[in-house]
């Protein structure tokens, strides 16, 4: 069984680390078409697209939710719910983000 890490915010949702804007639209209360038009414009900072014509917006989750003062969690998606440790450099702690079962920065 394999896991991957996956962000969680205090509300419940679970996203990933890199998201569409279909994604995210649910948290943000806008369709995703509106989502689209805020990452053209820059408003949503985005990841490089990948190649291809038809390739969509790739939203870096946690920066999203850290600009919106979100709260989450980064922790595995395996069934044993252990949580994950995320080194972070010291001048990207935000203070909203929880890293660890009970540390937080």
């Amino acid at each position: 069984m394999s896991a991957s890490l996956i962000i969680r915010t205090t509300g419940g949702m679970e996203l990933p680390l890199v998201c569409s804007p279909s994604h995210v639209a649910p948290l943000l209360g806008r369709s995703d078409h509106a989502i689209r038009d805020d990452c053209v414009a820059g408003v949503i900072p985005t990841l490089p697209r990948a190649g291809g014509s038809g390739a969509h917006h790739r939203i870096a989750t946690a920066r999203l939710l850290d600009q919106m003062g979100v709260p989450y969690e980064i922790v595995t998606s395996g069934e044993s719910g252990a949580m994950a440790t995320v080194p972070r450099l010291p001048e990207m702690a935000t203070g909203s983000t929880v890293i660890g079962a009970n540390e937080t920065l």
